[in-house]
């Protein structure tokens, strides 16, 4: 009978990760206006929403040192996301800034992993929604 192997959960990281940068979203063609605006604004309340804390479908019983630092790079993720010109919000440097925080997150526990995945989705999904409907 042939073994079925499964992906890893690095690779399963990076193809939630790649569908979640398939268009710019940190910033309007031009950088500014309301759009803009918008999204920087949403951008503040994620950095200061406390992260890696008990959800109904995330429970953990992490030590505040460890959640400290795994919020601290995911809020480091998104500030330096921030801070990229329009011109540069193209797929491959998008994925070279988020490589480096995935590569810390590979001691973390697997719920620990899925979780900052489901922090990147949620950022990036409010954004991308913004930046296609024009909402």
């Amino acid at each position: 009978m042939p073994t079925c192997t499964s992906p890893s959960r690095r690779a399963l990281l990076l193809s939630a990760l790649l569908g979640a940068v398939s268009i710019h979203v940190w910033a309007d063609p031009a950088g500014q206006g309301p759009a803009a605006e918008d999204r920087r604004q949403a951008l503040d309340r994620f950095i200061a929403k406390k992260k890696f804390v008990n959800e109904p479908f995330y429970r953990v019983d992490l030590k505040e040192a460890d959640r400290l630092r795994y919020e601290a790079w995911v809020n480091r993720l998104a500030r330096d996301l921030r801070k990229l010109p329009p011109s540069r919000q193209t797929k491959p440097v998008v994925l070279g800034l988020f490589k480096p925080v995935m590569k810390k997150f590979d001691s973390a526990e697997g719920e620990d992993q899925d979780r900052f995945v489901g922090y990147l989705e949620e950022r990036w999904t409010f954004s991308a929604s913004r930046v296609r409907t024009g909402c």
